[in-house]
């Protein structure tokens, strides 16, 4: 696993099998505003690419590498967000 830009992060190869994905996400507690971190993967399953996010009620697939891309770009964008790939080991291959 490794940090990538967010231009990285757009250009997924084969070898990439996955990218988790730290957003900053706010919250209000009664008066006060909190600021936390949340996980959350998108992972390429048979050719298709899943966001995982626990917060969404069930796995979404992404139409098409370019939705996924997209979405990838608004969260970029925000400059809010960190992303990390994960990619098949040479073993794997």
């Amino acid at each position: 696993m490794s940090w990538i830009d967010s231009e990285e992060a757009k250009c997924t190869t084969d070898n990439v099998v996955g990218i988790l994905c730290n957003i900053v996400t706010r919250r209000w507690f009664s008066w006060k505003k909190l600021e936390q971190r949340h996980w959350f993967a998108i992972k390429q399953i048979e050719g298709v690419h899943y966001n995982l996010d626990s917060l969404l009620q069930e796995p979404k697939a992404f139409e098409s590498k370019e939705e996924m891309q997209q979405f990838l770009q608004v969260l970029s964008d925000s400059h809010e967000c960190q992303f990390f790939k994960v990619e098949r080991s040479s073993q794997e291959t």
